[in-house]
């Protein structure tokens, strides 16, 4: 079956994702707190994209080696932690790190215990959904656009004048520019709430948008205090 991953990794994983070491990640994960990770962490541990590691993540998933923290997710980020009835194969597979095996496989927390791994199949088939969601939200057209479009140049009086006038529910994107400007004001820190907010669009989008100036490195991501998700303008 190892020689089967292999191949799924050499053929549909980029150069970057094979890089990153099974090992560093399993070491990573025995070093954090309740034994959990998540993308952005291992990104920030391994100095990597965040969407190479999450990738890996998602391939480790599938392999059984790690489990869905099925408990702790959120609309924001997955959380994995190391799937439980896989530990007497990691010992097997890591002698030397079997004692650390053996700690997770005494904690308290009821998600290790919980898991239910599933067939190769279901694998397979969460994962499609997942890449399908993704490409629908990349190539998403708002709705009834066309149609209001049409309306505006059938009734061109009713874009003056008429105070009666619907105007089409469509957001105008803001750009990069915009986004640093409020993030300046702000002492050089921008939330996906207040993107929201300012720009007028879904907090899904503001999250997809300042993910994306994130991986262009225009930003940094911190977490306050509060928990809060902050993104910090990096220093020309």
């Amino acid at each position: 079956m190892s020689k089967f991953w292999n191949w799924i990794e050499k053929t549909f994983y980029s150069k970057e994702v094979q890089n990153i070491n099974e090992r560093s990640v399993i070491e990573f994960i025995l070093s954090t707190p309740k034994y959990r990770i998540t993308a952005k962490l291992l990104a920030e541990h391994l100095g990597i994209f965040t969407k190479y590691a999450k990738q890996k993540l998602s391939l480790m998933n599938m392999k059984g080696v790690l489990a869905d923290n099925m408990f702790l997710d959120n609309i924001w980020e997955k959380n994995y932690v190391l799937n439980k009835k896989r530990l007497p194969k990691l010992s097997e597979q890591y002698p030397d790190l079997a004692e650390y095996f053996q700690q997770i496989d005494k904690h308290t927390h009821s998600f290790l215990g919980n898991f239910k791994e599933q067939d190769f199949a279901n694998n397979l088939a969460r994962l499609g959904e997942r890449l399908g969601e993704k490409l629908n939200n990349m190539l998403k057209i708002p709705e009834n656009t066309n149609q209001d479009q049409k309306n505006l140049h059938k009734n061109p009086e009713n874009n003056s004048g008429n105070n009666n006038f619907s105007r089409p529910n469509t957001a105008i994107m803001p750009n990069d520019s915009q986004i640093i400007q409020w993030a300046l004001e702000n002492q050089n820190t921008i939330t996906a709430t207040m993107l929201c907010v300012k720009a007028n669009i879904s907090i899904e989008k503001a999250r997809e948008i300042l993910e994306k100036l994130h991986l262009k490195q225009v930003f940094d991501i911190e977490v306050n205090d509060k928990g809060t998700i902050l993104y910090r303008l990096q220093e020309m």
